[in-house]
């Protein structure tokens, strides 16, 4: 299966090279040029214990490259910040989720599944996320998935958390 993974942050990156050492295709994809560029020379950027030894294997098994742009996948996986906007309610900041989204959906075909894992507000799958994947053509539950999926993990054994919660 092709994964592509929005996001190398201290979510995305584990559950990027989770998916990599269990032998699926990965792409890993995030804005930084300089980022992509050293998680390919093998260099994390986050602490995490024993990270860098999977990534190191999942590079040499050909199974994970990390870009700056998206490519065609069977899965992706959204896993950007949710910032608290400054209004009065604090209320979560969707923009990182719809532009994510967006660099995406020229890739998407009919049966692929697109992934939330980003902490969002209630009705966002369907009030923002749903629209944006109709408008492009598809029926969400026909020829298009679409789940929300947040992770809950203690960073410093976030890679045991993502096997065994």
């Amino acid at each position: 299966m092709k994964i592509t993974v929005i996001g190398l942050g201290y979510i995305g990156l584990p559950t990027a090279i989770l998916f990599a050492k269990y032998g699926h295709k990965v792409t890993g994809v995030d804005l930084s040029p300089l980022m992509t560029a050293q998680l390919n020379a093998g260099l994390i950027h986050i602490e995490e214990p024993g990270l860098e030894k999977d990534l190191e294997e999942v590079l040499l098994s050909g199974n994970f490259y990390a870009s700056t742009q998206p490519v065609s996948a069977d899965v992706y996986i959204i896993a950007v910040p949710t910032p608290n906007k400054t209004d009065q309610y604090q209320s979560c900041d969707t923009s990182y989720i719809e532009a994510a989204l967006a660099s995406i959906l020229p890739y998407v075909k009919a049966g692929d599944t697109i992934i939330v894992e980003s902490t969002i507000a209630p009705r966002t799958m369907v009030d923002i996320v749903q629209p944006m994947v109709e408008k492009n053509g598809f029926t969400v539950g026909e020829d298009i998935f679409l789940a929300h999926c947040p992770e809950r993990v203690l960073p410093g054994n976030i890679m045991h958390e993502l096997v065994h919660n």
